[in-house]
């Protein structure tokens, strides 16, 4: 049973239904939550199927892609992969549960379905002829099926060209969860978005290339299996241009400080539900992509540049504390957005994270925001 390749391509059969049912919210939404949960239910199956004590990569499966090109379908279960493949499994039908009702909610309505007052954030949006970011509709969740499945791939992919092309085939949906489903500053948030993560692909695209020349060398056929490229050796000379060709998609994503600036605006025009899923899952591909690929074909530059990424994840860790960033772009209604910024960024070097000061009286909010920021906040100014 080709288990991996079934939690690859099920989240995208359930992506097709829900866009089927599209016209149809209720319809869309369960069948959303049906096929995320199926896709748990799955995981746990596989997950019962690694030993601890077998090989590094289990359960594999490899098949013929474009032979001409050297790329392969080839699929391998680590101890790290089934951590973020589980965390992707749990986190997916929570999401799709928490944004239930986002698409039947009007533009500054509360639960009740009462209006709130033309003020401050909702009557910018009004004025602006804007809307508030929606979650539920059968088009977002059909994005999220569709990251869904990108991201289990990129966990499980053994190889490099294979990992590459899930790694950037995943900005699409999420370019339309924040640009077509996001609230009035979605245009500018996602071509940011898109901008930052292109430029990374594209220098990840030449390391990538590099990496296959290299492995040519000597007569030998080129190519792009993980396990092989670790047992041929990258020379250390050209292991340092490699490294940063690769370490640059990945800070980027990750995202590790100066590269994060995409971040904080992606999470304040996109939905709750995109929100969450942003920073509970889709960033963890930028850390993976650091443990996974860059220390085993690059050891000899991990070892020696560790000291420069060591020094940009306490950056990261120092200004994503301070929350400079979150109390310019403070807004009290949306403590979510600012709050998920915050969690876990000592978790793997470079992690930055916006943390404000979420959760305090508000007239602590108020005395920790400059003059300009108060009145940011009071009349939904951007």
């Amino acid at each position: 049973m080709p288990w991996l390749t079934l939690l690859v391509v099920l989240p995208l059969v359930g992506a097709v239904v829900v866009l089927g049912l599209r016209r149809v919210p209720g319809a869309a939404r369960a069948a959303a939550l049906l096929f995320s949960v199926a896709e748990l239910c799955l995981t746990i199956v596989v997950a019962t199927r690694f030993s601890t004590t077998g090989g590094q990569y289990q359960l594999g499966e490899r098949y013929g892609w474009i032979s001409s090109f050297g790329l392969s379908w080839a699929l391998g279960l680590d101890g790290i992969a089934l951590a973020l493949v589980a965390l992707t499994a749990v986190i997916t039908p929570v999401v799709v549960a928490a944004g239930w009702r986002d698409s039947d909610r009007p533009a500054g309505a509360t639960d009740d379905g009462v209006a709130t007052p033309a003020s401050g954030v909702g009557a910018t949006r009004a004025a602006t002829g804007g809307r508030a970011a929606t979650g539920g509709g059968g088009g977002f969740l059909a994005c999220i099926l569709v990251t869904e499945s990108m991201l289990v791939g990129a966990f499980l992919a053994v190889d490099v060209l294979m990992f590459y092309i899930l790694f950037e085939a995943m900005l699409i949906p999420i370019y339309i969860m924040i640009g077509v489903y996001g609230g009035p500053r979605r245009a500018q948030a996602a071509t940011k978005f898109l901008l930052y993560n292109l430029f990374g692909g594209l220098v990840m695209l030449a390391a990538v290339i590099g990496l296959y020349v290299t492995s040519r060398h000597g007569g030998r056929p080129g190519t792009f299996m993980l396990r092989d490229l670790v047992a041929l050796g990258v020379p250390t000379s050209t292991q340092y241009w490699l490294f940063i060709g690769f370490m640059i998609a990945f800070a980027i994503k990750a995202p590790l400080w100066p590269f994060h600036t995409w971040l904080p605006d992606s999470a304040e025009a996109t939905s709750p539900a995109g929100a969450a899923y942003l920073s509970g899952v889709v960033d963890k591909v930028g850390t993976f992509g650091m443990i996974h690929l860059v220390l085993p074909l690059f050891p000899e530059a991990s070892r020696r540049l560790a000291p420069v990424v060591v020094v940009l994840a306490v950056i990261s860790i120092v200004y994503g504390a301070a929350g400079h960033a979150a109390v310019r772009r403070l807004h009290l209604d949306q403590p979510l957005r600012l709050h998920r910024a915050g969690h876990l960024r000592a978790h793997h070097p470079g992690r930055h994270r916006r943390h404000p000061v979420h959760g305090q009286p508000r007239a602590v909010h108020r005395a920790a925001v400059p003059r300009r920021g108060v009145r940011r906040v009071a009349t939904g100014e951007p």
